[in-house]
């Protein structure tokens, strides 16, 4: 039948159609490094450390590393390179970290290595200087130093004075990723396990039930980690590292993965509308791919006709 190739491209093409608008992807992101802990007794001073960065998730993405911090001056003396990496699913890559006092006061003073990961699809639309919304994935490692009161009386002086951080970087998160920024959120690993992963859909609807997996890459052992969902109206929700919830409200989500009470990496999602499910929606492709080929082949049957196999000896 002539017919029959069209047909047959016809359904090979409604089988791509169908199965491709359930195919998803998600960023994500593993931190294997210490927090940092020092101590100045005298300027200058100079130290170095280094942290991993893992793209854990299922497409390729670009994370930008930034310092945060209270004080100007303090932010500048750490140093990081480099600033911006492009991972491919699977990859990693090592970040060195450097300090350089030459001078400052005596005191303590916290700053953080703030690792945000983002689409490597929507670069071109995405504001990198930190406030978009396109960022899908934060860690954070921190750094604490103290200035002994000799080193600072033998530079600037005891008391630093007040100020707030005019860094380049400014802030990095907003809205339900401020609470990861303003916690004291660290990459505190026990050698035994690994960076940390969290696992969730990038696209959820209301009230779908939704499987939420973290834990430390490569182990089955979750050690003292759990999950914390903060809701578009600022309450939270506490889970195992792997567990199923259901969104019920429709917005931006907040979702930790936490070690003991301590926030170490998180991510923001979109909580759409309801929609039909999918499985309502492959039943309906379905029903119009019959029809369609239905109408198809009565068309086709209608312009070719079988023949009649006339004999002319038949009956001779």
């Amino acid at each position: 039948m002539k017919g029959r190739p069209i047909i047959l491209f016809f359904l090979l093409f409604c089988a791509m159609v169908c199965h491709t608008p359930f195919i998803s992807a998600d960023t994500g992101l593993g931190l294997s490094g210490n927090n940092q802990h020092l101590v100045i007794e005298g300027f200058p001073f100079h130290e170095n450390f280094k942290f991993t960065v893992y793209n854990t998730g299922d497409r390729d993405a670009l994370f930008t590393i930034k310092v945060l911090g209270e004080y100007s001056d303090v932010v500048s003396w750490i140093m990081v390179e480099p600033r911006m990496l492009s991972l491919k699913r699977g990859e990693y890559r090592e970040v060195k970290c450097s300090i350089d006092a030459e001078e400052g006061y005596g005191g303590h003073y916290n700053a953080k290595v703030m690792v945000s990961g983002y689409d490597d699809v929507l670069l071109e639309e995405a504001n990198i200087s930190g406030t978009s919304s396109c960022i899908l994935a934060c860690g954070s490692i921190c750094v604490s130093i103290e200035v002994t009161n000799k080193a600072g009386e033998d530079s600037r002086g005891l008391v630093h004075p007040p100020e707030e951080a005019n860094d380049e970087n400014g802030p990095l998160f907003q809205d339900v990723m401020e609470n990861l920024e303003d916690s004291s959120s660290g990459i505190v690993l026990n050698k035994a396990y690994g960076p940390l992963f969290l696992d969730v859909p990038e696209n959820i609807m209301v009230g779908e039930m939704v499987a939420l997996n973290a834990g430390y890459v490569g182990q089955d052992d979750t050690g003292d980690i759990g999950v914390m969902l903060i809701s578009p109206d600022g309450s939270t929700h506490y889970l195992e590292p792997s567990g199923v919830f259901s969104f019920d409200v429709e917005g931006i989500w907040g979702i930790m993965v936490l070690e003991g009470e301590t926030p170490i990496i998180g991510k923001s999602i979109s909580v759409e509308g309801e929609k039909p499910p999918c499985g309502v929606l492959a039943v309906l492709v379905c029903c119009l791919i019959v029809v369609a080929v239905s109408c198809m082949i009565f068309h086709v049957s209608r312009r070719h006709p079988m023949k009649k196999d006339i004999n002319p000896n038949k009956g001779v």
